[in-house]
C-alpha cells in the first residue's frame, strides 16, 4: 500500500489571464478550482494511473471538506484527520501565456490534540504501508521542543520498515535524510543546499550525489528544470531527458514526475524504463492547463521518446 501524506493540503484556485501586467487591471477569462498539495498531487496522479493510494494528512474547515471531496471524487482513499477549527489554506496559480506563477498561503496552527491524533492515525497506516510519501514543509509542525513533526513520521516508518519517499526542502531535507529514506526528490538548487556544493553542470551534480552516498539513499532523482533529471539509481547514475510538449502550466509538473517515478518502482519496472516513464508523466501534467490530473496513456506515448543514458559515476 502506498500512503501519500500531506500536513498542510490546499485548494489550488487556478486564474488564467491572457498578459499579466502590474500596476494595470487584468481580466480574468478563465477560472477553475483543484486540490493542491504535494502528496495529495501524487495521490490523484496515481489514481490517474490507475494506482490506488491512501491520502492522509490534516484538513481543517470547509476547505478541508472541498479537499477531502475532491480527493475521493479522483478515486483516492482519504483517510485525514479532520477538524471544523480553523481552515486550510488555498493556493492561487495565475496562468498567464502558458507561464505560471504560484501563491501560496501558510497553513494555519494545528493544536497538540490534533497532531497527536493525526500521529496515531499515521502509525496505525505505517502498519499496512508499503511506501510513505512525505511532501512539502511541515517546518511549522512541531512534535516536541526542538523535534519537527516530519522527524518523528520518518521515524515510525523507518522502524516499520516502510519504504520512504522524502520530496521536502531546506532543513526539513537535511534533517530527513538522516533516516535513510529510500528515496529524495531535490532540485538542483536544493541538492547544492543540501551538500554544501555546486550543481550547475552534469559533472557537479554528479558530484554532489556521490558526497551523500554514506546516507544510503537508493534513489536520489534531481531535478534540473527543463534539461531533464540527473538520477542514482542504486548504483548507477542516469541523465533523463524531457518530452517536447505544449506547456499549458507548470505547477504540478514535479508531483506528476514523482507519481510516475513511485508507479514504475512498484510495478517493478527497470531503472531506464521507470525514469522514462517518470519523465513522461511530468510531461503529460504539462499539458494539463489544471495542476493535478495527468493522462496515462498520454504519458504512455511519451514515454517512447525520452532519451535515458549512463553516465560516469
Amino acid at each position: 500500500m502506498i500512503v501519500t501524506v500531506t500536513l498542510n493540503p490546499a485548494m489550488d484556485r487556478l486564474l488564467f489571464v491572457s498578459k499579466f501586467e502590474f500596476n494595470v487591471t487584468n481580466r480574468i477569462y478563465r477560472r477553475e478550482n483543484c486540490v493542491g498539495g504535494k502528496g495529495t498531487h501524487v495521490s490523484a496522479n496515481l489514481a490517474c494511473l490507475g494506482e490506488p493510494s491512501v491520502a492522509t494528512g490534516i484538513a481543517m474547515g470547509p476547505t478541508g471538506r472541498q479537499i477531502i471531496q475532491s480527493l475521493e471524487k479522483s478515486g483516492v482513499a482519504c483517510d485525514f484527520i479532520y477538524s471544523a477549527k480553523d481552515d486550510s489554506r488555498t493556493n492561487y496559480i495565475l496562468v498567464d501565456n502558458n507561464s505560471s506563477t504560484l501563491i501560496c498561503e501558510k497553513g494555519p496552527g494545528v493544536s497538540a490534540e490534533i497532531l497527536n491524533a493525526f500521529l496515531k492515525r499515521y502509525d496505525e497506516l505505517m502498519e499496512e504501508a508499503d511506501y510513505v510519501i512525505i511532501s512539502g514543509d511541515a517546518s511549522n509542525f512541531v512534535f516536541e521542543a526542538g523535534f519537527p513533526l516530519q522527524d518523528k513520521l520518518l521515524e515510525i516508518a523507518h522502524l516499520k520498515g516502510v519504504r520512504i519517499v522524502l520530496d521536502s526542502a531546506g532543513e526539513s531535507l537535511k534533517s530527513g535524510v538522516k533516516n535513510k529514506p529510500f528515496l529524495i526528490k531535490p532540485n538542483a538548487e536544493e541538492l547544492s543546499e543540501l551538500t554544501g556544493m555546486p550543481a550547475n553542470t552534469d559533472e557537479e551534480t554528479v558530484s554532489a550525489i556521490n558526497s551523500i552516498t554514506d546516507y544510503g539513499i537508493e534513489i536520489i532523482a534531481v531535478s534540473m528544470g527543463g534539461s531533464g533529471s540527473i538520477v542514482k539509481y542504486g548504483n548507477n547514475i542516469y541523465r533523463a531527458g524531457i518530452a517536447k510538449v505544449e506547456t499549458q502550466n507548470t505547477v504540478g509538473c514535479g508531483d506528476a514526475y514523482l507519481s510516475g517515478l513511485v508507479y514504475a518502482i512498484k510495478n517493478d519496472y527497470p531503472p531506464e524504463r521507470a525514469l522514462a516513464f517518470a519523465a513522461a508523466c511530468g510531461a503529460a501534467e504539462a499539458l494539463n492547463p489544471l495542476s493535478v490530473g495527468l493522462d496515462r496513456n498520454k504519458a504512455l506515448e511519451l514515454c517512447e521518446n525520452i532519451e535515458i543514458k549512463q553516465l560516469e559515476c
